[in-house]
């Protein structure tokens, strides 16, 4: 039977394989790139380098040097391991897959064994990432507009330049990335779903346990997400007690493990007393009105209050490991205090958080191999167009006017969220719920965990669920009136 084409031009599958087909391509258009496109290395790969021992060719960088003027490509496998420099991230499962990768193309190729490009990694998270989005999509075949929405979000979101410079790197932003957008995919389906699989809740608790894993500023978000889903779930199903178990078991096991694998971890030694430098005296205390109160609210000493402003960094020739040694040791409840004694804190530290996010690219690294800091064309004219080209031009005020709106959402759909806890028919903006729930988790993590050091990188995976809830708030609260106008007394969940 044929159908003309119009016909093909009104169906949902024509426009989701378009849509699906652009953003494959946009993933592949980036990792591909000859010469190679990504983020320089600015230190933190070498703690993957140190995992592996793979390590830039020493021609084009010396090893263990910085080479933040732009990505190498070119690697060897020969190189020094140290597991107290490794970090126990889950990124180490793409390095490694394309390690494998990379011995089999060697033999395929009679090349020499410890030859080795980066981009080979690139290409296993890409192969990854996009097989993974067509099948997310594929769980939505019964619901049309769903499968449209998330074809969408996947091609104008997941695929831009802004998460996609992340492949071709050893950064641990990629696994924070591609488990995140599993992760609350998943929720999503959990959440709307009649009666989901096994292999779903499977997936979907795997996909926990990894994300928790991909850096230690998103230790917690396993415990959001899964917690809306446990909740959600024994609201609905409180006969099936074993799936919400296993959210808290994942949940559980994520903080086990991070804290086993980085208690005798050198490096997280130092970036434990790094953070703790950079929060407590470079971020909490120079916000509070009464910083001298704050050091006691902490438990420092008085001669602290000397080094407020002073970051790990930025020192200014003194040695806080001889003069405050105590705020390295402070523990992070002792926030809860500050916050009590100077709520305002909060609002100052996101007033000068926030317009450093604007750019949600990381400037002050090369993107392009064998550059001087060049940056890729992400312009309204260029192939390799980002929405950060319209977040950069947008006024200071309008930006954090953007973020006062998505916390006005959040409110809005956890107030919903809790009716639905305690009146079964009512209906939750789920996408709605989880989306602002990542970003200002990720955002207060980043700043109550790193300061404001590097805050555009730390809080990077905010930026992709930032997008997702503008395009809701564009396109989807007058489609939601419509319907609301239509039925206002359909239960769904």
């Amino acid at each position: 039977m044929t159908y003309p084409l119009s016909h093909w031009f009104r169906s949902y599958a024509f426009w989701v394989a378009l849509l699906m087909l652009l953003g494959v391509l946009r993933v592949f258009q980036v990792a591909l790139h000859t010469p190679m496109i990504g983020y320089a290395n600015q230190f933190d790969m070498n703690r993957m380098h140190n995992c592996f021992g793979i390590w830039p060719d020493r021609q084009y960088v010396s090893i263990y040097a910085a080479s933040w003027k732009a990505p190498v490509n070119t690697y060897k496998m020969d190189g020094p391991m140290d597991p107290e420099h490794c970090y126990q991230s889950s990124e180490k499962l793409f390095v490694q897959l394309g390690i494998l990768a990379g011995e089999l193309k060697n033999y395929w190729l009679d090349r020499p064994a410890q030859q080795f490009e980066l981009q080979t990694v690139g290409l296993i998270k890409t192969s990854i990432l996009c097989l993974t989005a067509c099948w997310l999509t594929w769980l939505y075949r019964k619901r049309p507009p769903a499968m449209l929405a998330h074809a969408a979000i996947f091609t104008l979101v997941i695929a831009d330049p802004y998460n996609t410079l992340w492949l071709n790197t050893l950064y641990t932003e990629f696994a924070a990335l591609y488990f995140a957008y599993l992760s609350a995919v998943l929720a999503h389906y959990l959440l709307t779903a009649e009666k989901p699989g096994l292999t779903v809740r499977l997936v979907f608790l795997s996909s926990l346990f990894m994300l928790g894993l991909a850096k230690m500023q998103h230790l917690l978000l396993p415990g959001l997400l899964g917690g809306v889903v446990l909740l959600a779930w024994y609201r609905k199903h409180n006969r099936e007690k074993l799936f919400p178990l296993g959210i808290a078991a994942v949940c559980l096991a994520v903080l086990l493990v991070q804290q086993q694998a980085n208690h005798a971890n050198r490096h997280m030694q130092f970036a434990k007393a790094a953070n703790a430098a950079d929060t407590y005296l470079g971020a909490v205390l120079p916000a509070m009105r009464d910083p001298a109160q704050g050091v006691k609210l902490l438990g420092l000493p008085d001669k602290c209050a000397l080094y407020v402003g002073y970051t790990w960094y930025e020192q200014h020739g003194v040695d806080l490991g001889k003069e405050c040694p105590e705020v390295f040791d402070v523990p992070r409840w002792r926030m809860l205090r500050v916050i009590a004694h100077d709520p305002k804190l909060v609002l100052n530290m996101l007033g000068r958080a926030l317009p450093e996010m604007q750019g949600w690219t990381i400037d002050y690294l090369g993107q392009i191999e064998g550059g001087d800091v060049d940056r890729l064309d992400m312009g309204f004219s260029s192939r390799f167009f980002s929405f950060t080209t319209l977040v950069q031009k947008l006024p200071a005020k309008l930006f954090m006017g953007l973020y006062v709106l998505l916390g006005i959402a959040w409110l809005y759909a956890t107030v919903k969220f809790l009716r639905f806890l305690f009146q079964r028919c009512e209906q939750v903006p789920w996408l709605v719920l989880l989306s602002t729930s990542v970003v200002w988790m990720v955002i207060f993590a980043s700043i109550f965990g790193d300061g404001y050091n590097e805050i555009a990188k730390h809080a990077h995976l905010s930026y992709g669920f930032f997008q997702v809830l503008i395009f809701v708030l564009l396109a989807g609260w007058p489609m939601a009136i419509v319907r609301k106008l239509k039925s206002l007394e359909t239960c769904q969940f």
